[in-house]
């Protein structure tokens, strides 16, 4: 199964938002971590386990 978000440049907190949403519901991550790891990848971010493969477009907020 393939799982893609592509989010737009606005508003910012939604992306945000659904970004975190996909990355706890599928990796069960807290939101701590998921801003750590955000901070390496401003542009985009792949997750690929098995033959799930989960792309989150978002922009980073300090």
């Amino acid at each position: 199964m393939l799982y893609k978000a592509f989010l737009s440049p606005f508003p910012l907190e939604a992306n945000v938002i659904i970004a975190i949403y996909l990355w706890e519901s599928k990796f069960y991550a807290n939101v701590s971590f998921f801003k750590l790891i955000s901070r390496f990848f401003t542009r985009h971010l792949t997750f690929l386990v098995g033959k799930i493969e989960i792309t989150v477009f978002y922009f980073f907020i300090p």
